[in-house]
């Protein structure tokens, strides 16, 4: 399959993830985000009136999309403290305070820290082989080892906890949660340190095996009105 990832850097080729993300996240997953939510999630419409899924740190993010020929298939981004807010996502919410995110957050000057979030792939193309997920974060991750960043991940999903473990990452945190009320499900958060960096990107390009199964299959196929990160 004639497949490559990079880096969205124009304002469509950025809308077409947002696309996206709407496709998978409020379209096809049932995703009814807080109206309240310290991300600032809204819905907009794009140039050709197709609705997007936005929220405050669209512009300060690095988007990563995958394609096969013209066509956006997958995407993540990597979320950095450059912005109105000057924190990430997860800092957000009260969850951030429990010790072992504390740890993992505190800034430090010489190794940054971006959440790498966000993540969604076409539903015909999420038992390809190589994986579109795994992909993806190894850009996101090989962009981290060039700059010399920390990496935290939030994910809800088992294929990526086990990706995640098995490239090497720490697991810090089990039982984040968002404020999504009594069906959300319990956040994983992994961490990255930029010395360890190196060897999670060699390890992200075979750590991943062929699912079977697609994300919603392994959770589910109900509704539910909760936060979905991969």
């Amino acid at each position: 399959m004639d497949l490559f990832v990079r880096i969205l850097s124009d304002y469509d080729a950025v809308n077409a993830a947002r696309r996206l993300l709407y496709e998978v996240y409020i379209s096809e997953m049932g995703w009814d985000f807080r109206s309240d939510s310290p991300t600032g999630f809204r819905i907009d419409k794009d140039d050709q009136n197709k609705p997007i899924l936005c929220d405050t740190f669209d512009d300060s993010s690095v988007w990563f999309g995958a394609y096969k020929g013209d066509s956006l298939i997958g995407v993540t981004r990597a979320v950095q403290r450059n912005n109105s807010l000057g924190k990430l996502d997860l800092e957000l919410y009260p969850a951030s305070q429990l010790p072992s995110m504390k740890r993992i957050l505190r800034p430090k000057a010489n190794q940054p820290l971006v959440e790498v979030q966000r993540g969604a792939v076409a539903k015909d193309y999420r038992n390809t082989q190589p994986s579109i997920i795994q992909l993806l974060l190894h850009s996101a991750f090989s962009y981290a080892l060039e700059k010399g960043l920390n990496v935290v991940c939030p994910t809800v999903f088992p294929v990526l906890e086990t990706l995640f473990s098995r490239a090497g990452m720490r697991l810090v945190e089990k039982k984040f949660t968002y404020g999504e009320g009594c069906d959300e499900w319990p956040t994983y958060i992994f961490y990255c340190s930029s010395e360890d960096m190196a060897q999670v990107v060699n390890k992200l390009k075979t750590a991943a095996r062929k699912r079977k199964a697609s994300v919603s299959q392994e959770r589910g196929h109900a509704k539910r009105g909760r936060f979905l990160v991969v």
